[in-house]
């Protein structure tokens, strides 16, 4: 039997794949991007479908970069701590309020960005929600 953990990440994958396999990638990428609350930024890497997160969380608008997510770099903005977990695709949230929320994230590879035998890699991430003290 699947664990609730194992069976969202069996739905989400089989969404993407759905996607990617009837939209094409570039469909997959923007409906991700919208679903999952990717938004903004930049594409330093070469990538066209990465782009910074932006978390709303209390109210409040919160943007991580795909480098930080991708290292696990600890974020500091404005009293709130992100901290990306790319591992255990989760990013783990602490508000200046003492309260914890978690984002799950979603990872997206395609093919190598030009120039490149690098995988265009991106991260999207799903609505935080509060993960207790």
């Amino acid at each position: 039997m699947l664990t609730a953990m194992a069976l969202r990440r069996v739905i989400t994958i089989n969404a993407v794949a759905a996607l990617l396999i009837f939209g094409g990638i570039d469909r997959a990428a923007r409906a991700a991007s919208e679903a999952h609350g990717g938004g903004g930024g930049g594409q330093s890497s070469g990538c066209v479908w990465e782009q910074d997160l932006t978390l709303t969380v209390e109210g409040r608008k919160l943007q991580v970069s795909q480098d930080a997510i991708k290292t696990g770099k600890l974020v500091e903005s404005g009293g709130y701590f992100i901290h990306p977990d790319p591992k255990g695709l989760f990013i783990f949230i602490k508000a200046p309020t003492g309260k914890t929320y978690r984002a799950g994230l979603t990872i997206l590879q395609g093919k190598p960005v030009k120039g490149s035998r690098e995988l265009c890699t991106a991260y999207f991430a799903g609505r935080p929600i509060d993960a207790g003290p």
